[in-house]
């Protein structure tokens, strides 16, 4: 099952959980993910994490990303839901919060 299933079966469960929505901005903005209740969300596109981060290696520079800039922005207490529109940069981004103990769950 994709990661648009998981949630949308989430959703349907009222089941809590955040998303890491690594979309570009307007995206973001056109189409943001809505369910019964409120879905909490931080919206950082994944090539901004990529270029931003800092490290040689692109997983490495999305969990540098992740650490320096979004601290206290993403939850420890909640599954975290990723994914990217299309593409194999899901990879990078899924595996980057990966080794600072976050609950990620990616496509």
């Amino acid at each position: 099952m994709d990661v648009r299933g998981i949630c949308w079966d989430a959703l349907e469960r009222r089941d809590r959980f955040f998303v890491l929505d690594v979309r570009n901005h307007d995206e973001f903005e056109k189409f943001r993910i809505e369910g019964r209740s409120p879905v909490p969300s931080v919206n950082v596109p994944y090539f901004e994490m990529l270029e931003l981060g800092g490290k040689d290696e692109l997983v490495d520079s999305v969990a540098a990303y992740v650490e320096r800039d979004l601290p206290g922005q993403l939850p420890r207490d909640l599954t975290i839901l990723s994914g990217v529109r299309q593409g194999r940069h899901f990879e990078f981004v899924g595996q980057g919060p990966a080794p600072l103990g976050l609950p990620l769950l990616s496509t």
